[in-house]
């Protein structure tokens, strides 16, 4: 009995992947104003009916495809504690240009955007995005302060704000893009890893305040 009822939610589970994929391309080409769910539901397949059995509504949909970006992103951001400096800045280069790559050329950036533009009229939405942002903040600041304890230091008091001000530095560089088709991820990575240690954010240095705090290349080594 038990069997059948786990077999009967993967499969509910399996079906609603595959909607929030048909979901997703359908808001790439149409918007998410004019994929209707009946249009969602054409493009999988299904009839218009058939798909309130899995989503309720848009709104259902925009959150579960933000829970999956979520999941995806705590599934990629582990911040692993390395005392030697050098190698930690290589490793901040290589997340920073990673993140970058991401949002700046992502194919679901006028989604997002999208998305935030609507959830200042929709309350529904603004609830889903603020959520997510949140355990996101949650989920970097508690990875943040082990890297401090793991390096023996202190974190400033005013972590969580420094962490914001690194964030809306990718978020405001991915709007950026959508006029600036010429931002190179090669130039501005290094910056950005310079920002970011200049908000001791990411502490690299060790707890006796060795290694340097110049910007790295994409070698780990100083410029």
């Amino acid at each position: 009995m038990k069997e059948g009822v786990k077999r009967r939610g993967s499969k509910a589970a399996q079906r609603r992947g595959e909607i929030l994929d048909a979901a997703l391309l359908c808001f790439r080409e149409k918007g998410f104003h004019a994929a209707s769910m009946s249009y969602i539901a054409k493009a999988f397949g299904m009839s218009a009916g058939h798909i309130y059995n899995y989503f309720n509504s848009k709104e259902d949909i925009i959150g579960a495809l933000v829970a999956r970006w979520l999941k995806q992103y705590i599934s990629e951001t582990l911040i692993v504690v390395e005392k030697d400096p050098e190698i930690q800045k290589e490793r901040l280069y290589k997340i920073v240009y990673r993140e970058l790559d991401k949002r700046i050329n992502s194919g679901d950036k006028a989604l997002l955007f999208e998305i935030a533009a609507e959830s200042l009229r929709n309350e529904k939405i603004a609830r889903i995005i603020r959520s997510a942002e949140q355990e996101a903040a949650n989920y970097l600041t508690q990875q943040v302060l082990e890297r401090y304890q793991a390096l023996n230091r202190k974190p400033p008091k005013d972590l969580v704000y420094r962490l914001a001000v690194g964030n809306a530095i990718f978020n405001g560089l991915c709007f950026l893009s959508i006029s600036r088709s010429d931002l190179s991820l090669e130039a501005l990575t290094p910056i950005v890893v310079q920002l970011l240690m200049n908000l001791d954010g990411f502490p690299i240095a060790a707890a006796d305040g060795s290694g340097s705090r110049h910007s790295p290349s994409p070698s780990g080594q100083g410029e």
